[in-house]
């Protein structure tokens, strides 16, 4: 597969994505390296347990995956190991990175006063996983919490999320995950499209 095949295979994953809980304009680009640190202000992974994928369910009836914003003190795999552990109960190992959303925020003021404003990036990787404990089901910093985590198959998985109600680009992310991880894409494909 060519890099350019990329955004015809995963259409809602490359198209211009608009957050309006942010409000936040988002675009993808699939890469294996990550942005500057000083850039990066979110961490988003796919786990995977064996073939299968753990997606967790928020209280919005929304399914998901694990991710959250970055703490100041914190390197994205410090934060990536926090938050799937807060809402999947996992440990993470073998994180790998294939992109990167560049998103610009159309609030006057960061989300969080150590974010990159008004532009900052998101990093999205594939993880192995272990459940060890019950995710953390109230966050009192945010508006949703996790109601329940489940390892499901991948076509499972993409089928959850493309019924999301802001759009199917997590099941492309998720579709698109699988299919490096099966070796169907590689990183030499992914860093000719970043």
């Amino acid at each position: 597969m060519s890099g350019s095949e990329l955004s015809v295979r995963y259409p809602a994953l490359f198209a211009k994505i608009f957050w309006e809980w942010g409000p936040i304009s988002a675009q993808f680009r699939a890469s294996s390296h990550p942005p500057p640190l000083t850039q990066l202000a979110k961490v988003r992974l796919v786990p995977f347990i064996g073939d299968d994928v753990v997606i967790i369910r928020m209280t919005d009836g929304n399914w998901d995956h694990p991710g959250g914003t970055m703490e100041p003190w914190e390197s994205y795999e410090a934060a990536l190991a926090r938050e799937a552990m807060e809402e999947a109960g996992a440990l993470v190992s073998n994180f790998n990175i294939f992109g990167v959303f560049d998103c610009i925020s159309h609030n006057p003021e960061p989300y969080r006063s150590h974010y990159p404003h008004p532009e900052f990036s998101q990093i999205i990787g594939i993880g192995d996983v272990e459940l060890v404990t019950s995710p953390n089901t109230v966050k009192s910093d945010e508006l949703e919490a996790v109601t329940s985590v489940e390892v499901v198959t991948v076509n499972e998985a993409v089928r959850r999320l493309s019924m999301r109600t802001d759009g199917s680009w997590q099941a492309d992310m998720h579709q698109g995950a699988a299919d490096i991880r099966s070796g169907e894409i590689t990183a030499k494909v992914l860093d000719t499209m970043g």
